[in-house]
């Protein structure tokens, strides 16, 4: 959590209004960000498109929320009044990325925030809300004790790796719009994410009592939980449940955030058995070299299938694509390949996308059947897999 050196005694003598703080441009830049990206994400209620700010001993907390989550930020700062108001989230954060970077005052006036700089050179006034009009629930936020730990760095890269592999379409089974938190009694959380075509799989130690706890949450708590992550401390998640024992909201607690999200209802499948086991056919890939060919042979592809031939031998990998508008494009990289020489189709973007998250030089292509799933892994990243399934033949 940021500090801030405390106010002058003119500053304090000139205090007036009902509520007025001074803080620095950048870091009330930065406090904005999540509580208003969540207002942002607001569909349904209006008055959810405003960010509720109070400041009340010694420190500025600013909420922002929609119905699916809400974030609640907080920073020691200089608070020569106390108060609280309701603002447009939006307009407030484009207002100071705007200012240059110097202290402003926050200064409430009747239905006004006024927001400016010391010399009164740069001066904005919005028009406020009553936070009576704030539902109290959501300012006050959910309470519990969280039954684990985990390291912010490891939860944030887990996220990063597997949250671009949840479905954009929550019609089919709404689970697979959001990320799964699978903890188990081995002391590791998976975070699973799929669309039905691919799936990533993420592993991460927490320390606390042994759980078998699992939840799936919104992929937009998830992209804005991943975007508060990356201090050095821990984050602590508890869980609330309804009284069949189901877990109905869940709460992410790190220094100076909250973020407290609904789970989505349903059942995730046993992602588990769809991992190809005792691998018949494994290749052994460098990631940029692979990358470099797909980006050349992409620019041939049917854009309607993004179809492409990988075709494996015991040193070489063949890459093809056939565009009967257009033509056609080839490439033969090096391969180190153990199996029966043959060749599979891929929507060649569910290769790519493995290849810009996973870390490492080298990796693994694994798989069974040509048409059944294939693993991807690499032992330089070796708490992650993924697993895709291929195009049909023909």
């Amino acid at each position: 959590m940021f500090e801030i050196e405390p106010v002058s005694e003119l500053k304090l003598m000139q205090a007036g209004g009902l509520m007025k703080v001074v803080i620095p441009a950048e870091i009330l830049e930065a406090i904005l960000k999540a509580p208003v990206k969540a207002s942002e994400e607001n569909k349904t209620l209006q008055i959810l498109t405003h960010v509720y700010l109070s400041a009340k001993d010694g420190k500025l907390v600013v909420v922002g929320a929609n119905p699916e989550y809400s974030v609640s930020s907080e920073i020691k700062t200089n608070v020569v009044s106390e108060g609280e108001t309701l603002v447009l989230g939006e307009k407030l954060l484009k207002i100071v990325k705007a200012f240059p970077k110097t202290e402003i005052l926050m200064e409430l006036n009747e239905n006004l925030l006024d927001v400016y700089t010391e010399d009164g050179n740069i001066k904005f006034s919005l028009q406020t809300l009553s936070v009576e009009e704030y539902p109290r629930q959501i300012i006050e936020s959910v309470s519990v004790d969280p039954f684990c730990s985990l390291a912010q760095s490891e939860l944030k890269k887990g996220l990063k790796k597997v949250s671009k592999f949840s479905s954009d379409d929550d019609t089919i089974n709404p689970v697979f719009s959001g990320i799964l938190f699978d903890f188990r009694s081995d002391n590791v959380l998976r975070l699973v994410a799929t669309d039905t075509k691919r799936m990533g799989v993420f592993r991460i130690n927490y320390s606390g009592d042994a759980v078998n706890e699992r939840f799936v949450i919104p992929s937009d708590a998830a992209d804005v939980l991943e975007d508060v992550l990356g201090g050095e401390g821990p984050v602590d998640i508890g869980v609330v449940k309804d009284e069949d024992g189901n877990v109905k909201n869940v709460l992410f607690v790190l220094e100076g955030v909250k973020i407290s999200t609904s789970v989505i209802a349903g059942n995730f499948p046993d992602y588990e058995r769809i991992i190809p086991q005792n691998l018949l056919n494994v290749a052994t890939l460098n990631v940029r070299t692979l990358s470099d060919a797909l980006k050349r042979i992409s620019l041939i592809v049917d854009k309607e299938t993004n179809r492409v031939s990988f075709e494996f031998d015991e040193t070489v990998l063949r890459i093809k694509a056939v565009n009967n508008l257009l033509g056609s494009g080839s490439e033969v990289i090096p391969c180190k390949f153990s199996g029966a020489p043959d060749y599979i189709h891929f929507n060649y973007e569910f290769v790519d996308e493995f290849l810009d998250v996973v870390d490492g030089e080298v990796f693994y292509w694994g798989f069974n059947e040509v048409e059944g799933p294939s693993k991807f892994w690499s032992s330089e990243d070796e708490n992650f897999l993924y697993v895709a399934m291929p195009l049909r033949r023909g």
